[in-house]
């Protein structure tokens, strides 16, 4: 139980932590308020729920500067940071190679 406490803890700290390490909160604040992007339901997810929980997502970009410096209980940042870089590269990797069929005429799902 404890464990879960800590890496909750952590998940807090890294909102603000890579907020500012991407130096990323004001435009995406900007975005999620931007009234002219269209929610769209999808088969999980309906876009009722996601508009209900932009203050959330909203509340959770709101923190004091001193949690910049506190150090993360259950993981390192440089291993948070290197997951979502990995995260990326592989996404980009997949769209190219899906871009790339395409552009040959092959169909992918």
């Amino acid at each position: 139980m404890q464990i879960n406490k800590l890496s909750w803890s952590d998940f807090q700290l890294l909102n603000g932590k890579l907020l500012e390490h991407y130096d990323f909160t004001n435009q995406m604040r900007e975005e999620i308020n931007n009234k002219t992007n269209k929610v769209i339901d999808l088969d999980e997810v309906k876009s009722s729920d996601v508009l209900e929980f932009v203050p959330h997502v909203l509340g959770d970009m709101e923190y004091e500067k001193q949690v910049i410096n506190e150090p993360l209980n259950v993981f390192h940042f440089m291993q948070i940071e290197g997951y979502i870089e990995t995260s990326v590269n592989v996404a980009v990797m997949n769209l190219q190679q899906l871009s790339g069929k395409e552009k040959k005429g092959q169909h992918t799902l």
